[in-house]
Protein backbone atom coordinates (compact mmCIF):
# COMPACT_ATOMS: atom_id res chain seq x y z
CA UNK A 1 0.00 0.00 0.00
CA UNK A 2 1.42 3.40 -1.06
CA UNK A 3 1.87 5.92 1.73
CA UNK A 4 -0.06 9.12 1.10
CA UNK A 5 0.15 11.92 3.70
CA UNK A 6 -3.02 13.49 2.28
CA UNK A 7 -5.06 10.54 3.58
CA UNK A 8 -3.73 11.12 7.09
CA UNK A 9 -4.53 14.84 6.93
CA UNK A 10 -8.08 14.15 5.75
CA UNK A 11 -8.57 11.53 8.46
CA UNK A 12 -7.36 13.91 11.16
CA UNK A 13 -9.52 16.74 9.86
CA UNK A 14 -12.61 14.46 9.73
CA UNK A 15 -11.93 13.22 13.28
CA UNK A 16 -11.67 16.78 14.57
CA UNK A 17 -14.64 18.14 12.56
CA UNK A 18 -17.21 15.35 12.60
CA UNK A 19 -20.28 17.44 11.71
CA UNK A 20 -18.51 19.28 8.89
CA UNK A 21 -17.15 15.98 7.54
CA UNK A 22 -20.63 14.44 7.53
CA UNK A 23 -22.10 17.47 5.78
CA UNK A 24 -19.32 17.39 3.19
CA UNK A 25 -19.90 13.68 2.62
CA UNK A 26 -23.66 14.20 2.25
CA UNK A 27 -23.08 17.05 -0.22
CA UNK A 28 -20.66 15.03 -2.36
CA UNK A 29 -23.06 12.06 -2.37
CA UNK A 30 -25.95 14.32 -3.40
CA UNK A 31 -23.79 15.82 -6.15
CA UNK A 32 -22.72 12.37 -7.39
CA UNK A 33 -26.29 11.08 -7.46
CA UNK A 34 -27.57 14.26 -9.17
CA UNK A 35 -24.94 13.95 -11.90
CA UNK A 36 -25.90 10.31 -12.48
CA UNK A 37 -29.61 11.22 -12.58
CA UNK A 38 -29.22 14.05 -15.11
CA UNK A 39 -26.78 12.08 -17.28
CA UNK A 40 -29.29 9.24 -17.49
CA UNK A 41 -32.04 11.75 -18.26
CA UNK A 42 -30.02 13.32 -21.08
CA UNK A 43 -28.27 10.33 -22.65
CA UNK A 44 -30.82 7.47 -22.51
CA UNK A 45 -34.35 8.96 -22.42
CA UNK A 46 -36.15 5.77 -23.59
CA UNK A 47 -36.07 3.36 -20.63
CA UNK A 48 -39.42 1.60 -20.09
CA UNK A 49 -40.78 0.43 -16.76
CA UNK A 50 -39.93 -3.22 -17.48
CA UNK A 51 -36.35 -2.39 -18.47
CA UNK A 52 -35.96 -0.12 -15.43
CA UNK A 53 -37.07 -2.83 -13.00
CA UNK A 54 -34.82 -5.40 -14.69
CA UNK A 55 -31.87 -3.02 -14.24
CA UNK A 56 -32.78 -2.47 -10.56
CA UNK A 57 -33.05 -6.21 -9.91
CA UNK A 58 -29.77 -6.89 -11.71
CA UNK A 59 -27.87 -4.16 -9.83
CA UNK A 60 -29.21 -5.17 -6.42
CA UNK A 61 -28.39 -8.83 -7.11
CA UNK A 62 -24.92 -7.98 -8.41
CA UNK A 63 -24.08 -5.80 -5.41
CA UNK A 64 -25.35 -8.50 -3.02
CA UNK A 65 -23.21 -11.18 -4.68
CA UNK A 66 -20.08 -9.03 -4.80
CA UNK A 67 -20.38 -7.80 -1.21
CA UNK A 68 -20.98 -11.30 0.19
CA UNK A 69 -18.27 -12.90 -1.93
CA UNK A 70 -15.63 -14.65 0.17
CA UNK A 71 -12.12 -13.37 -0.49
CA UNK A 72 -8.71 -13.70 1.13
CA UNK A 73 -8.26 -9.94 1.30
CA UNK A 74 -7.79 -8.09 4.56
CA UNK A 75 -10.70 -6.35 6.24
CA UNK A 76 -9.33 -2.97 5.17
CA UNK A 77 -9.23 -3.91 1.46
CA UNK A 78 -12.59 -5.65 1.72
CA UNK A 79 -14.06 -2.45 3.18
CA UNK A 80 -12.88 -0.41 0.18
CA UNK A 81 -14.07 -3.10 -2.24
CA UNK A 82 -17.57 -3.02 -0.73
CA UNK A 83 -17.58 0.76 -0.82
CA UNK A 84 -16.63 0.76 -4.50
CA UNK A 85 -19.35 -1.78 -5.32
CA UNK A 86 -22.02 0.22 -3.47
CA UNK A 87 -20.96 3.51 -5.08
CA UNK A 88 -20.87 2.02 -8.59
CA UNK A 89 -24.21 0.22 -8.31
CA UNK A 90 -25.95 3.23 -6.74
CA UNK A 91 -24.55 5.48 -9.50
CA UNK A 92 -25.89 3.13 -12.20
CA UNK A 93 -29.20 2.86 -10.36
CA UNK A 94 -29.75 6.63 -10.32
CA UNK A 95 -28.52 6.82 -13.93
CA UNK A 96 -31.30 4.38 -14.88
CA UNK A 97 -33.80 6.29 -12.71
CA UNK A 98 -33.06 9.50 -14.60
CA UNK A 99 -33.58 7.70 -17.90
CA UNK A 100 -36.90 6.25 -16.71
CA UNK A 101 -38.30 9.58 -15.47
CA UNK A 102 -37.18 11.27 -18.68
CA UNK A 103 -39.26 8.76 -20.63
CA UNK A 104 -42.30 9.49 -18.43
CA UNK A 105 -41.90 13.25 -18.92
CA UNK A 106 -41.62 12.86 -22.69
CA UNK A 107 -44.89 10.90 -22.75
CA UNK A 108 -46.73 13.56 -20.72
CA UNK A 109 -45.23 16.35 -22.89
CA UNK A 110 -46.44 14.65 -26.06
CA UNK A 111 -49.96 14.41 -24.65
CA UNK A 112 -50.00 18.08 -23.57
CA UNK A 113 -48.84 19.18 -27.04
CA UNK A 114 -51.68 17.20 -28.62
CA UNK A 115 -54.20 18.72 -26.22
CA UNK A 116 -52.94 22.25 -26.95
CA UNK A 117 -53.20 21.64 -30.68
CA UNK A 118 -56.81 20.55 -30.26
CA UNK A 119 -57.63 23.61 -28.15
CA UNK A 120 -56.05 25.87 -30.78
CA UNK A 121 -58.13 24.20 -33.46
CA UNK A 122 -61.28 24.82 -31.41
CA UNK A 123 -60.57 28.56 -31.29
CA UNK A 124 -59.97 28.83 -35.04
CA UNK A 125 -63.70 29.00 -35.93
CA UNK A 126 -64.30 25.54 -37.39
CA UNK A 127 -67.67 23.85 -37.57
CA UNK A 128 -69.46 22.74 -34.40
CA UNK A 129 -69.26 19.15 -35.53
CA UNK A 130 -65.47 19.33 -35.72
CA UNK A 131 -65.31 20.96 -32.29
CA UNK A 132 -67.45 18.21 -30.81
CA UNK A 133 -65.23 15.58 -32.39
CA UNK A 134 -62.14 17.24 -30.94
CA UNK A 135 -63.72 17.25 -27.46
CA UNK A 136 -64.37 13.54 -27.76
CA UNK A 137 -60.75 12.98 -28.83
CA UNK A 138 -59.50 14.91 -25.79
CA UNK A 139 -61.65 12.87 -23.42
CA UNK A 140 -60.49 9.65 -25.06
CA UNK A 141 -56.83 10.62 -24.76
CA UNK A 142 -57.31 11.61 -21.11
CA UNK A 143 -58.87 8.24 -20.39
CA UNK A 144 -56.00 6.48 -22.18
CA UNK A 145 -53.50 8.51 -20.15
CA UNK A 146 -55.23 7.53 -16.89
CA UNK A 147 -55.20 3.88 -17.93
CA UNK A 148 -51.52 4.14 -18.86
CA UNK A 149 -50.61 5.72 -15.51
CA UNK A 150 -52.59 3.04 -13.66
CA UNK A 151 -50.82 0.31 -15.64
CA UNK A 152 -47.41 1.85 -14.91
CA UNK A 153 -48.11 2.15 -11.17
CA UNK A 154 -49.38 -1.43 -11.07
CA UNK A 155 -46.23 -2.73 -12.80
CA UNK A 156 -44.03 -0.79 -10.36
CA UNK A 157 -45.96 -2.42 -7.53
CA UNK A 158 -45.43 -5.86 -9.07
CA UNK A 159 -41.69 -5.23 -9.31
CA UNK A 160 -41.46 -4.07 -5.69
CA UNK A 161 -43.44 -7.08 -4.48
CA UNK A 162 -41.10 -9.39 -6.38
CA UNK A 163 -38.08 -7.74 -4.75
CA UNK A 164 -39.76 -8.00 -1.35
CA UNK A 165 -40.40 -11.72 -1.81
CA UNK A 166 -36.67 -12.51 -2.10
CA UNK A 167 -35.57 -11.37 1.40
CA UNK A 168 -38.80 -12.73 2.90
CA UNK A 169 -38.05 -16.17 1.45
CA UNK A 170 -34.45 -16.03 2.64
CA UNK A 171 -35.35 -14.90 6.17
CA UNK A 172 -38.14 -17.47 6.44
CA UNK A 173 -35.80 -20.31 5.50
CA UNK A 174 -33.15 -19.07 7.93
CA UNK A 175 -35.63 -18.90 10.83
CA UNK A 176 -37.06 -22.29 9.90
CA UNK A 177 -33.59 -23.84 10.01
CA UNK A 178 -32.95 -22.15 13.37
CA UNK A 179 -36.17 -23.51 14.85
CA UNK A 180 -35.42 -26.97 13.48
CA UNK A 181 -31.97 -26.95 15.05
CA UNK A 182 -33.53 -25.83 18.37
CA UNK A 183 -35.64 -28.97 18.54
CA UNK A 184 -38.99 -27.71 17.24
CA UNK A 185 -40.92 -29.93 14.82
CA UNK A 186 -44.19 -28.21 13.84
CA UNK A 187 -43.19 -24.54 13.42
CA UNK A 188 -40.22 -25.14 11.10
CA UNK A 189 -42.52 -26.86 8.61
CA UNK A 190 -44.99 -23.97 8.82
CA UNK A 191 -42.20 -21.50 8.11
CA UNK A 192 -40.90 -23.63 5.24
CA UNK A 193 -44.34 -23.67 3.61
CA UNK A 194 -44.82 -19.91 4.10
CA UNK A 195 -41.31 -19.16 2.80
CA UNK A 196 -41.88 -21.11 -0.39
CA UNK A 197 -45.25 -19.36 -0.62
CA UNK A 198 -43.39 -16.03 -0.61
CA UNK A 199 -41.13 -17.36 -3.37
CA UNK A 200 -44.15 -18.48 -5.40
CA UNK A 201 -45.75 -15.05 -4.89
CA UNK A 202 -42.57 -13.38 -6.14
CA UNK A 203 -42.59 -15.51 -9.28
CA UNK A 204 -46.30 -14.78 -9.71
CA UNK A 205 -45.73 -11.01 -9.57
CA UNK A 206 -42.70 -11.28 -11.85
CA UNK A 207 -44.83 -12.99 -14.52
CA UNK A 208 -47.52 -10.31 -14.15
CA UNK A 209 -44.84 -7.63 -14.46
CA UNK A 210 -43.89 -8.76 -17.97
CA UNK A 211 -47.44 -9.65 -19.00
CA UNK A 212 -48.73 -7.58 -21.92
CA UNK A 213 -52.31 -7.91 -20.70
CA UNK A 214 -53.63 -4.61 -19.32
CA UNK A 215 -54.34 -4.89 -15.57
CA UNK A 216 -57.82 -4.17 -14.26
CA UNK A 217 -58.72 -2.70 -10.89
CA UNK A 218 -59.25 -5.42 -8.33
CA UNK A 219 -62.55 -3.98 -7.07
CA UNK A 220 -63.99 -4.13 -10.60
CA UNK A 221 -63.49 -7.89 -10.83
CA UNK A 222 -66.17 -10.43 -10.00
CA UNK A 223 -65.57 -13.22 -7.47
CA UNK A 224 -64.90 -15.68 -10.26
CA UNK A 225 -62.44 -13.31 -11.96
CA UNK A 226 -60.66 -12.67 -8.64
CA UNK A 227 -60.21 -16.40 -8.10
CA UNK A 228 -59.03 -16.78 -11.70
CA UNK A 229 -56.48 -13.99 -11.15
CA UNK A 230 -55.04 -15.63 -8.00
CA UNK A 231 -55.26 -19.22 -9.23
CA UNK A 232 -51.77 -19.17 -10.88
CA UNK A 233 -50.25 -18.12 -7.54
CA UNK A 234 -51.71 -21.08 -5.64
CA UNK A 235 -50.81 -23.45 -8.48
CA UNK A 236 -47.20 -22.20 -8.52
CA UNK A 237 -47.08 -22.51 -4.71
CA UNK A 238 -48.18 -26.15 -4.90
CA UNK A 239 -45.69 -26.83 -7.70
CA UNK A 240 -42.81 -25.35 -5.67
CA UNK A 241 -43.80 -27.43 -2.62
CA UNK A 242 -44.12 -30.56 -4.76
CA UNK A 243 -40.69 -30.05 -6.36
CA UNK A 244 -39.06 -29.47 -2.96
CA UNK A 245 -40.86 -32.50 -1.52
CA UNK A 246 -39.71 -34.77 -4.36
CA UNK A 247 -36.17 -33.45 -4.00
CA UNK A 248 -36.13 -34.14 -0.25
CA UNK A 249 -37.64 -37.58 -0.82
CA UNK A 250 -34.91 -38.63 -3.23
CA UNK A 251 -32.19 -36.86 -1.22
CA UNK A 252 -32.98 -38.85 1.91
Amino acid sequence: MIFNPLHIRLSRWAAQNIIAARLLFAFTEFLRISIAFYLGKALIPTLSIQEYLVVCIALVSLSYVLINQKTKRSNFKKYFQNGFVIMSCSWLLFFSTGSFFSNQESNSTTFSVLANDVQTTQKSGLLAETLEKNKIDIKTKKKEKKKMSFSTKRKILYGLLFLLSLPLTFLGLVYACGLGCSGYVFWPWVLYILSFGALAAGLFFLVKLFSKKKPRKYRDLSKREKWKAWKPFFVSWLIVLAVIGVFLLFAT
